[in-house]
């Protein structure tokens, strides 16, 4: 009679069968994949059918395990979509896995509001992590790359950019750990923008971010505001780096936008990229108000290229920029604006007085300035060989 010690416990009926599924994956795939190229219709036929029964059977899994799924159950069929090149069908897949193991109402509340951090926080970061590993695959120009055990960089492509954003606002309260967290994106939506705020609001610890789209329409409420109040909880951040361009930004947008940056006590490197946007004067003294709080700042970079403003904004900007005494590292750009130059000398004696700055660089081409204030700007670059002022 077999001992206690010595008796074979069989994996569950549900593990069980995860198990076949993968092992069919991994003998089978690779004549699936030739005979579906080049064999005889009839045999394409019956591998189709085939493929037909194991997602049949892959859809009958629907019960739940009283913990999260491990790697081994949750991969394979993740992957196996990946190498199949059917990128976003493994991000759906991966979807509806998650789906048998969440209550349909939590899993509602995560996908539209990301408002339940506290379901969130039951997942590991490693569990975390493992849900992103997609950055082995591009998954239709959306990839995920762990840079380090606190670091994550996002690269977000239509038609997968609402999926992966939702992949990460479901793990986001297991990232509490991350230090930083970059996100690239080109059109994105509004509700890309929205996801990306919500999962930032759980990333408390982090010390470095950075946003950057181009060609985007972000919605006030839908996208900017979300994205406002996450920085609101970021009290660690050292590092901001914002980049909107190429797209309808406009005043109310960036006063929202901006409107806890002065809180961020510790921040200081800023990086604000507004280029071709519809910003006035209005939305630059919004920008002004924000950065004149950050006394700790010692990078500041502003490209303000495209837009429509007058010398009244560059007058409030320069105020603003002198009272950042810290200052070490400046690059100002207001070209091809509606500049015409009486703001010169104010802005020549707020940038001549940041005693402590090593670089300069500031862009007024494409603007009209008058003879007079393009000799008073350009007498700057006496000051040191690191200092550069261009005009024509």
């Amino acid at each position: 009679m077999m001992s206690g010690k010595d008796k074979k416990i069989s994996p569950p009926p549900r593990l069980e069968l995860v198990l076949q599924l993968k092992k069919f994956l991994s003998e089978h795939r690779k004549e699936i994949e030739a005979e579906l190229t080049g064999a005889e219709e009839s045999r394409r036929a019956a591998l189709a059918a085939q493929l037909k029964k194991f997602l049949e059977e892959r859809k009958r899994i629907r019960k739940k395990p009283p913990r999260f799924p491990t790697e081994e159950i949750v991969m394979p069929i993740v992957e196996a979509e990946a190498r199949r090149r059917n990128f976003e069908n493994a991000l759906y897949q991966l979807m509806t896995l998650l789906d048998n193991y969440l209550s349909d109402e939590t899993m509602r509340n995560l996908l539209m509001s990301g408002k339940n951090p506290r379901t969130a926080k039951s997942f590991g970061f490693d569990e975390a992590v493992m849900l992103l590993r997609m950055a082995n695959y591009e998954l239709a120009g959306c990839t995920v790359q762990i840079l380090d055990s606190d670091a994550l960089r996002v690269f977000l492509a239509q038609p997968c950019d609402v999926l992966l954003a939702r992949l990460l606002t479901i793990v986001s309260g297991s990232l509490d750990g991350v230090t930083t967290f970059e996100a690239f994106g080109n059109e994105c939506s509004s509700i890309v923008a929205r996801l990306l705020g919500l999962s930032l609001r759980h990333m408390i610890n982090l010390r470095r971010l950075r946003l950057a789209f181009s060609g985007t329409s972000i919605e006030l409420d839908m996208g900017i505001r979300p994205i406002a109040t996450s920085l609101e909880r970021l009290d660690n951040l050292e590092y901001l780096g914002v980049t909107i361009m190429w797209g309808d930004l406009e005043d109310d947008a960036i006063e929202i936008l901006l409107s806890a940056m002065g809180r961020l006590s510790k921040l200081s490197h800023l990086e604000l990229n507004f280029a071709a946007n519809n910003i006035t004067d209005r939305g630059l003294r919004n920008i002004s108000g924000a950065i004149s709080k950050l006394e700790n700042l010692k990078y500041l970079a502003l490209n303000l290229m495209g837009n429509s403003i007058s010398d009244y904004g560059v007058e409030t900007l320069a105020s603003s920029i002198a009272a950042l005494r810290n200052l070490t590292y400046l690059e100002l750009n207001l070209s091809h604006n509606n500049i015409d130059g009486s703001c010169g000398q104010r802005l020549a004696d707020a940038l001549g007085s940041l005693e402590k700055i090593i670089y300069m660089d500031l862009d007024l081409r494409g603007n009209r300035l008058s003879g007079e204030s393009t000799s008073i700007l350009k007498n700057l670059e006496k000051r040191s060989r690191f200092i550069r002022v261009l005009i024509t």
